[in-house]
């Protein structure tokens, strides 16, 4: 009989103080080494905000944490990920892809889309809707 090896991951966050934004349900990580005190709502900072003066409004939470609960940038900071929005160095003289033409607006000057999923769309032009008289 041959033995499996099983690897165990743990959460990025473990080991982290969770914490839940003030406003709504979305969950945060703490920042490493942070102290969350025994308050109904604080400061602290976390890992989309660091920055201990931008740090947003929390209250603890104690409830069941997963990846669909916690806060995007929180886990790309965990993980090392690229943020949203992160910028790129072109090499000189190349030129960013342009962006794909805008679609022609229709009869009523909407603008339609020019693809859906991935693949493209065909629009008809507009014809009178029959009228039961």
């Amino acid at each position: 009989m041959t033995a499996l090896a099983v690897e165990i991951s743990t959460a990025p966050w473990a080991g982290r103080a969770i914490v839940r934004a003030a406003g709504g349900l979305t969950l945060h990580v703490a920042v490493e080494g942070a102290q969350v005190p025994a308050a109904a709502m604080f400061t602290v900072p976390v890992e989309c905000r660091p920055d201990a003066e931008s740090a947003p409004g929390v209250r603890p939470w104690s409830g069941p944490v997963d990846e669909g609960r916690l806060c995007v940038p929180c886990l790309q900071a965990l993980r090392n990920g690229p943020g949203l929005g992160t910028a790129r160095v072109l090499p000189a003289g190349a030129a960013p892809a342009s962006p794909p033409p805008a679609p022609e607006p229709d009869g009523k000057g909407r603008r339609l889309l020019a693809e859906l999923g991935g693949r493209p769309l065909r629009w008809s032009k507009w014809g009178e809707t029959p009228h039961v008289s």
